[in-house]
């Protein structure tokens, strides 16, 4: 048999362009399953320097064993990285890499054109101090926001514009700005390639309460309102709309019902569940948004645009126009509607046996919510079981299962943390009336598993047939980030298993131990260890997902408010429609492409949705200036603490000089501030009591001071040091056991 790497060499030689993986396992005349041979052998010949690659694709210039070009390429990207750009409001910047610890300073001149979020090129330069490395801009990757959202303003008689978060932006770069506009409004501008940027709209006064929304969309590009011409097509279908059977699965004599939250806006899953001897039949039902909206057409250009719905409070920003997103794609009870359908066949320790995946035509009989759920299998309500007597034996069946899973599940190693969402509720001033956590309950994990377990099984399905998707990808938390949580959280009372089991049971048996602790302490806890953990994000490859302990994962069950699982369901109903597709029939040139695109508009929605909480919380604040909370410390960082204020889901920052006149020092190790004096110790999930001194809206700031320490957090390792300042300096010697070693002064970190 010829050597593989020559039959990579002699089909790359024969192309005019640049091909992809899967184009080059077809033409070698590999099998989809061993994708993971050839990509380890590309790796090599890369490294090599016989073959080239170009974002996803491969190509051999010329033929030639090595050639300029690729010398060229090699040392321009030795000389040069990637990064994303955080801007300081004082005009400098970082950049930070991924898997690299050391982030890159770049001063005001060598910003170029980019801004903060953009994904960017950089390069050493000279000027680099305190062991840190310099560099300058050279090029825009991708621009992580395309608007740029700030106040009109005055300053020393002179008018400028100040973006959110960022310095003012200079006045010649402000193209098409009206001359009559007053101070303080909120305004608009569009981002242009050569760096200027291009007045759009006034949002509104930064002083009314009715800003916040737009606001907060505005700043990340989140369109409001649909276009003219897509709103026309979702209204183009037939009304009433002809549901028929056709070439589908037909589930209407099934007991098919959805499961979501009271406030809902969409149902795109639902399930059905049935014994069948001594196996259990679980249908998942999603919403076929594709029959709709196919590949290409003006419907599926927007979405991927758009990449995903937005929720805040009190409305939802749907991917898809009304028509579709609340009517002919939503799984509304008593009416049908089409469906793509995994059908799964398990055993009762819930290992699958088989399933089958299809086109189906449901008709819903039940609209459930979460609460009737856990009242009628958890809590036994008798007025709510009697209301449900034709879909309870299904509930149980449902309940009984999900937990099979999910102890299935976290044996393997997912990660299972509950941290409490909150939920704002407003006035009719568009003021913060109130906000509580909301944990979840059995039922809603019920729903989760089947989730989980469907995206899974589709997933595998679409690898295994060695057709392209958007994955989703978790991968592990960075090893010294972990060990430095185990050895902190040591200090907290928490047992750390020995020997250390695989990472994700260790991980779990933690968090069985963070769940007793009261809710705010669980919240901080297991919010500082999200903070280990990696971004998911969509991948053109399969790769593990590490929070799920699963090898292969996707996104399949939402269609109708994310792009990643409407792709898929375009792919799959090509594939169910004609199965002798190969890979090649699938256009992959965009997918990676695609699943950066859409990894933003998610990460860009959570912002948004963040930015319009804080905002709202803010302003609440603003109105309480000068009472006392008490509250945890939720981080430690060099220039303050961080203190979550009782049951408010907001954070303010306590500085060094707000802490009553004594000097402390910061201990990363620790994650804590120990009193130079004193030996005082204000550990992360510390309780305190603090006052609010300021509130600032524009740079969303809450100033706190210190009115008493009201105690460590139950279970943690006391090991401050006793006050004593006539003690000599030991900064020669080894610290004494138990105590955090002062730094020398002429290391002490300005603050």
């Amino acid at each position: 048999m010829m050597n593989l790497e020559q039959l990579v060499l002699d089909f790359l030689k024969r192309q005019e362009d640049p091909v992809g993986i899967r184009a080059l396992l077809h033409g070698v005349g590999l099998f989809p399953r061993d994708r993971g041979l050839l990509k380890s052998i590309l790796r090599e010949m890369v490294r090599e320097g016989s073959v080239v690659k170009t974002g996803t694709r491969y190509w051999v210039p010329n033929g030639a064993r090595q050639t300029v070009e690729i010398k060229r390429e090699k040392t321009r990207l030795q000389k040069s990285r990637v990064g994303r750009l955080w801007v300081n409001p004082r005009g400098f910047g970082f950049v930070s890499f991924e898997g690299s610890g050391a982030d890159w300073f770049i001063p005001e001149h060598a910003m170029g054109n980019a801004s903060h979020g953009d994904w960017v090129r950089v390069e050493k330069t000279d000027g680099g101090q305190r062991g840190r490395i310099a560099g300058k801009i050279v090029a825009i990757e991708s621009m992580e926001r395309t608007t740029l959202v700030g106040v009109l303003e005055r300053q020393w008689r002179q008018r400028t514009f100040t973006p959110f978060g960022q310095p003012p932006v200079d006045w010649a770069r402000l193209k098409g700005l009206p001359d009559d506009l007053e101070d303080g409004l909120v305004l608009v501008f569009d981002r242009q390639i050569d760096g200027t940027f291009r007045f759009n709209r006034v949002i509104g006064s930064f002083d009314d309460a009715q800003v916040d929304e737009t606001l907060a969309l505005a700043e990340q590009g989140i369109a409001m309102q649909f276009p003219a011409q897509i709103v026309e097509e979702a209204n183009s279908f037939p009304d009433p709309y002809p549901f028929d059977v056709q070439d589908r699965v037909d589930f209407r004599d099934e007991m098919v019902f959805t499961v979501d939250g009271a406030d809902a806006r969409d149902f795109d899953d639902a399930i059905h569940i049935k014994y069948i001897g001594n196996e259990i039949e679980l249908g998942v039902h999603i919403a076929d948004v594709a029959h709709f909206v196919p590949e290409g057409c003006p419907l599926d250009l927007w979405a991927r645009k758009t990449g995903n719905s937005t929720y805040l409070p009190h409305r939802a920003f749907p991917m898809l126009p009304e028509r579709l997103s609340t009517d002919l794609c939503s799984l509304r009870p008593h009416e049908e509607r089409y469906t793509l359908s995994v059908v799964m066949t398990l055993s009762r320790k819930g290992d699958l046996k088989n399933y089958k995946v299809g086109k189906g035509l449901i008709r819903s009989a039940f609209r459930l919510t979460y609460d009737q759920v856990q009242k009628a299998v958890i809590d036994r309500d008798p007025e709510v079981r009697a209301s449900l007597e034709a879909v309870l034996p299904s509930l149980e069946n449902a309940i009984q299962l999900a937990m099979t899973l999910k102890a299935k599940r976290r044996k393997a190693g997912g990660l299972n943390l509950d941290l409490a969402e909150p939920v704002l509720r407003m006035d009719e001033n568009h003021l913060m009336q109130s906000i509580s956590g909301r944990h979840q309950t059995e039922a809603n994990q019920m729903i989760e598993m089947y989730m989980v377990l469907a995206n899974e099984v589709v997933a595998r399905h679409m690898r295994d047939a060695g057709i392209g998707i958007a994955y989703r990808h978790h991968g592990p938390p960075d090893p010294e980030r972990i060990e430095k949580l185990f050895s902190f959280l040591a200090t907290r009372g928490l047992d750390i298993p020995h020997p250390m089991p695989e990472l994700g049971q260790a991980l779990n048996l933690l968090l069985n131990q963070i769940e007793e602790r009261p809710d705010d302490e669980s919240n901080v806890l297991q919010t500082a260890l999200l903070k280990c953990m990696k971004l998911a994000e969509y991948h053109p490859e399969h790769m593990d997902h590490f929070g799920l302990a699963s090898e292969c994962y996707t996104h399949f069950t939402s269609p109708i408010r994310r792009y990643a699982d409407l792709l898929l369901h375009q792919r799959l109903t090509r594939l169910l429609e004609q199965p002798d597709l190969g890979p090649e029939h699938f256009d992959d040139a965009a997918l990676s492409e695609i699943c950066m695109a859409i990894s933003r508009t998610e990460r860009a929605s959570s912002r948004a949705e963040q930015t319009f909480r804080d905002m709202k919380l803010l302003r609440h604040l603003k109105t309480r200036l000068g009472e006392t909370f008490e509250g945890v410390i939720s981080d430690v960082q060099n220039f303050g603490l961080f203190v979550r204020l009782g049951d408010l889901w907001v954070d303010g920052l306590l500085r060094e000089d707000a802490m009553g006149g004594e000097r402390f020092e910061h201990n990363p190790e620790r994650m804590c501030w120990v009193g130079a004096r004193s030996g005082r110790l204000f550990s992360l999930g510390d309780r305190i009591e603090v006052r609010i001194d300021r509130v600032d809206l524009f740079r969303r700031e809450c100033d706190l001071s210190l009115v008493s320490a009201v105690g460590p957090a139950p279970g943690r390792v006391i090991r401050s040091r006793p006050a004593s300042p006539s003690t000599p300096s030991r900064r020669h010697g080894p610290p004494k056991p138990g105590r955090i070693p002062k730094k020398p002064p002429h290391k002490r970190r300005k603050r």
